[in-house]
C-alpha cells in the first residue's frame, strides 16, 4: 500500500447552520446527494450534514486538490455498522485510488473528519 494523501477538515456547526439559514435548500441541494440529505434528516441535520461536508473536504484535501470533482461526484455513505465510507467517480481523479479510510466526529459545536487515501498496493 502507498499512502497518496491525508486530509483533515473541521466545520463549526453553528456557522454551517447560518449558511443553510441564509441559502436554504439551494445550498443543501448543491452540496449533498439525496442519500446524504436523507441520512442527515434522520440523524439530526446539524451535526450529520456538517460532518458529511467535513468528510468531503477532507477527501479532497487527501487527494491534493479539487481536480474535477464536484460536491455530488462524492457521496458519504455508512456501512451496516455505521462506519463512514465515500463513493466517488474515479474517472475524475488523475490516479488510481485503492482504498479510502474516513472518520467523522462531532463534539462541542464542531464536526471533524479525517481521510487517508491509499494508492494501488
Amino acid at each position: 500500500m502507498a499512502i497518496l494523501g491525508i486530509g483533515v477538515d473541521v466545520v463549526d456547526i453553528g456557522r454551517f447552520d447560518r449558511l443553510v439559514e441564509r441559502w436554504g435548500e439551494r445550498v443543501l441541494d448543491r452540496l449533498f446527494t439525496p442519500v446524504e440529505l436523507e441520512y442527515g434528516m434522520k440523524k439530526g441535520r446539524r451535526e450529520s450534514l456538517a460532518g458529511t461536508f467535513a468528510a468531503k473536504e477532507a477527501f479532497v484535501k487527501a487527494l491534493g486538490g479539487r481536480w474535477t470533482l464536484s460536491w455530488k461526484d462524492m457521496e458519504v455513505l455508512r456501512d451496516g455498522s455505521g462506519r463512514p465510507l465515500i463513493r466517488f467517480d474515479p474517472s475524475k481523479v488523475p490516479f488510481r485510488v485503492w482504498r479510502v479510510h474516513l472518520s467523522i466526529s462531532h463534539d462541542g459545536g464542531y464536526a471533524m473528519a479525517s481521510c487517508v487515501v491509499e494508492g494501488e498496493p
